[in-house]
């Protein structure tokens, strides 16, 4: 069990399993959409929960160690499920779920590998850089970021056209989609960002250069989000607010992936701002959305200051926010 606990268990594992719990209870009374795409999730997730095999590669260990591994993750996955789904959802959201389990545990799967045979030959390997420069910073900080920030983009315009298909079609709201895509975007940012500063100090890049590159590359989520606002206030007349939201959870999401022991009360007090100013304009009256988009603009120029800082006193080499949870 001491390999297995190594080799086959992560941070996301935790994430998996939280993902497993909640919906259930947030899927309550919400009606069958949430039935019918917790059933189709659960199913896929079955699937996700399968370990990494480069770190079974790594050492030098067999796809008969890492399908037992699998089989395990799949089990204990369908066992939360077992106990969870009945809290908020019918029996039947199981069946897909169950059928998906059972593939896993009758069929040994092949892993994909990158062996010699998978190269040209002659050939040094693939030294491309996409369309990014060969810098160190781009490479090691800007690439993955802003790759992660288009994902993350990918996943609310995704989740954001099922709820008006179904909405239109069915006239009946869908709000698990959302739910899905909020809990998959918090721990991919969270991991992608942290990694990106253990690798850019692991090189010798400058910390401030980090934080630079980190802020400049929160402009992918901020501008698609203005951009939302812009055709949304030329659609219907109305501005909507996406570039608010945007605001305060990218801030909120940076601070939260270099929170520890030393950098906590950076995230404690930018959540109390937020919490603070948000209350303010929701409370008074004749306070419209420009004004809060204007104090929200302040709020994060502000805390791009202090990120700089925040990035000086954090150990990289720590499991930080996550290690609250027991991840190491």
């Amino acid at each position: 069990m001491k390999l297995y606990r190594h080799m086959a268990l992560s941070w996301i594992s935790f994430f998996f399993a939280l993902w497993i719990v909640v919906l259930p209870l947030l899927g309550i009374d919400r009606g069958q959409g949430w039935a019918i795409g917790y059933s189709l999730f659960m199913a896929f997730q079955l699937y996700l929960v399968q370990p990494d095999f480069s770190r079974y590669l790594t050492f030098g260990l067999s796809t008969r160690v890492w399908n037992g591994h699998r089989r395990i993750n799949a089990s204990l996955a369908f066992l939360l499920m077992l106990v969870s789904a009945p809290w908020g959802f019918p029996w039947w959201v199981l069946i897909a779920p169950a059928a998906v389990w059972v593939l896993c545990m009758v069929r040994r799967f092949e892993p994909s590998r990158l062996d010699t045979r998978s190269l040209i030959d002659g050939s040094e390997g693939d030294s491309s850089t996409g369309w990014f420069s060969a810098s160190p910073v781009s490479q090691i900080v800007v690439r993955p970021q802003a790759r992660t920030w288009m994902w993350v983009a990918m996943g609310v315009v995704f989740a954001t056209a099922i709820t008006f298909v179904v909405s239109k079609l069915w006239d009946k709201g869908i709000g698990i989609a959302g739910v899905i895509v909020t809990l998959t975007v918090v721990p991919l940012v969270l991991d992608v960002v942290r990694s990106s500063l253990k690798d850019a100090v692991t090189f010798g890049l400058p910390r401030e250069s980090w934080a630079t590159a980190t802020l400049l590359c929160t402009a992918i989520p901020v501008a698609l989000a203005l951009l939302a606002d812009l055709v949304a206030l030329a659609w219907s007349g109305e501005f909507v607010g996406a570039t608010i939201i945007w605001l305060a959870s990218t801030a909120w999401l940076l601070s939260l992936a270099i929170t520890d022991k030393r950098t906590w009360f950076y995230t404690v007090a930018l959540v109390g701002i937020i919490a603070a100013a948000s209350s303010a304009w929701l409370l008074t009256p004749g306070v419209t959305k420009g004004w809060m988009l204007a104090g929200m603009a302040v709020i994060y120029l502000a805390w791009g200051a202090a990120y700089r800082r925040m990035a000086k006193r954090v150990d990289v080499f720590s499991p930080g926010v996550m290690g609250w949870f027991g991840v190491k």
